[in-house]
């Protein structure tokens, strides 16, 4: 006996959120739910049915990256020979800062200029893929989902870092809201024929204006490669630190 919280759900239907009396024997009751709204249904993702996959998850891989960020035109460029999660390089030249690092196990070691120097990991702020990871995540979600604001063409076939590819461009509506301003290209490794499966479907290159940054109101211009993605990338601890 008392009473019950109860949250009642189905496919299509709004959840309800009701409160049961219960009486001593059997009880029994009626929901009603409500259909979900149209305008509902459509802010729930859904999965586009083309789709691209991030050459990260082999953690094997060469990117190169340049970024113009406007309205400054800032120009940003990173190298990045990524082994695996452990061990990456990264040069980077961020526009008032450069550098070179080496990721190696559990220690970070730096290029002064004249040799290399172990260094306390802790001043190091960013990890050595992370600028790329930055626009890589955006085009990857803008594309892996159906979005009302944006619009992706398939333009064709092309041979691009070495590999057979399918080119895309995600473009964003003139009515999208300023964070899903996108107008780019991409082109995806298509290993449908046979060859290394893995690769299928990983994007190898991203050309194109990326979405607007409503914080900073600066928005990026990328242009990134992978390449040599799963194809036993090596990373050394440097020469003479033990």
């Amino acid at each position: 006996m008392g009473e019950l919280d109860t949250w009642v759900t189905a496919p299509g239907f709004e959840a309800l959120n009701v409160r049961v009396k219960l009486t001593r024997g059997a009880n029994t009751t009626t929901f009603k739910l409500k259909p979900l709204s149209k305008n509902i249904l459509e802010q729930i993702p859904k999965r586009n049915t083309e789709y691209a996959i991030s050459p990260t998850y082999l953690e094997d891989y060469i990117a190169h990256s340049v970024r113009i960020i406007y309205p400054d035109k800032e120009r940003r460029e990173y190298l990045i020979k990524s082994c695996d999660r452990y061990k990456k390089y990264i040069k980077f030249d961020e526009y008032v800062e450069k550098g070179e690092y080496i990721f190696y196990d559990n220690k970070v070691y730096k290029n002064d200029g004249k040799a290399w120097k172990e260094v306390d990991p802790s001043i190091v702020t960013f990890q050595a893929d992370d600028p790329i990871q930055l626009d890589l995540q955006t085009v990857l979600y803008l594309f892996n989902f159906e979005d009302l604001d944006i619009e992706i063409k398939e333009i064709g076939s092309e041979k691009v870092n070495g590999y057979n590819t399918r080119k895309f461009n995600i473009k964003s509506k003139t009515s999208a809201p300023k964070e899903k301003t996108i107008d780019a290209m991409v082109w995806i490794i298509d290993s449908s024929a046979g060859n290394d499966l893995r690769l299928n479907r990983v994007i190898t290159k991203i050309k194109g204006k990326i979405a607007y940054d409503t914080v900073t109101n600066t928005w990026p211009e990328v242009d990134i490669d992978f390449t040599n993605i799963g194809g036993g990338n090596v990373v050394k601890k440097p020469e003479g630190i033990n």
